[in-house]
């Protein structure tokens, strides 16, 4: 039967292979923008393309630390609590972050339009966290209240 604990055990997993994912990108990113130039006849984007990518990887890595220190809070039962809002801030701007990235990639007129469904994807992901951010924020302040409450 799946229980809490193996989701959390799960999703403290699958984070910490995403990081390591994360760390092999770093070294083969060129090659894959190279098989990418290959099969798309571009030689011209090499440079651009692997700029782009490293650059989304900042955010990236600030995004999987966001979440293990989450997954770290939820283990420690430490729900509703003002740094998980913070997290969830951070995750959201960094979406956002990475949103702007793939549209600064366009604009220089590198027009492919998977760049555009990932900044559209970012870009949502950063107002559903954004959402469940106001959401934590107002959980905390109710809870806060709650604890004052004889």
């Amino acid at each position: 039967m799946w229980t809490k604990c193996k989701s959390l055990k799960l999703s403290v997993v699958l984070v910490k292979m995403v990081f390591f994912t994360l760390i092999l990108s770093v070294f083969l990113i060129p090659a894959g923008v190279k098989w990418f130039d290959l099969v798309s006849s571009r030689s011209d984007l090499f440079i651009p393309i692997c700029i782009s990518l490293y650059i989304a990887l900042i955010p990236a890595f600030i995004i999987i630390a966001a979440l293990d220190r989450l997954l770290s809070n939820i283990r420690k039962e430490q729900i509703f609590i003002d740094q998980n809002v913070t997290i969830l801030r951070v995750i959201s701007w960094c979406c956002f972050a990475v949103s702007i990235d793939f549209i600064i990639f366009m604009v220089f007129g590198f027009r492919f339009p998977v760049y555009f469904f990932l900044s559209f994807a970012a870009a949502f992901f950063g107002l559903i966290l954004r959402v469940l951010k106001n959401v934590f924020e107002q959980a905390v302040a109710l809870q806060i209240e709650n604890d004052f409450t004889i």
